[in-house]
């Protein structure tokens, strides 16, 4: 079927193969057809892409650790060495504001 998300409800989004799960915060999974690429495409400046598999919802990072990231639910999600330093600018950045 099809389903309506909005942004602020999800959490985080994990490539699955060709396809993205969404992780939203009542703790249900969607499963997208588009891979995860074409869907950060779609998602808002409070989004960031944490590991070639792994999208973030900014709103709910609790913190930045050095291979992982922490969210307000007490999920944990890979952070790649690559984007470590562009993750934790961000977050200040988003926190400051």
């Amino acid at each position: 079927g099809i389903s309506h998300l909005a942004p602020e409800e999800i959490l985080y989004c994990e490539a699955t193969g060709k396809k993205t799960q969404v992780h939203i915060r009542n703790g249900s999974v969607f499963i997208c057809a588009e891979g995860i690429g074409e869907f950060f495409r779609k998602l808002t400046a409070d989004f960031i892409s944490c590991h070639r598999s792994y999208i973030v919802n900014l709103r709910y990072v609790r913190s930045v650790g050095r291979a992982e990231i922490h969210l307000d639910g007490g999920e944990c999600v890979p952070l790649s060495r690559r984007l470590r330093e562009e993750v934790n600018l961000r977050f200040i950045k988003f926190y400051a504001e």
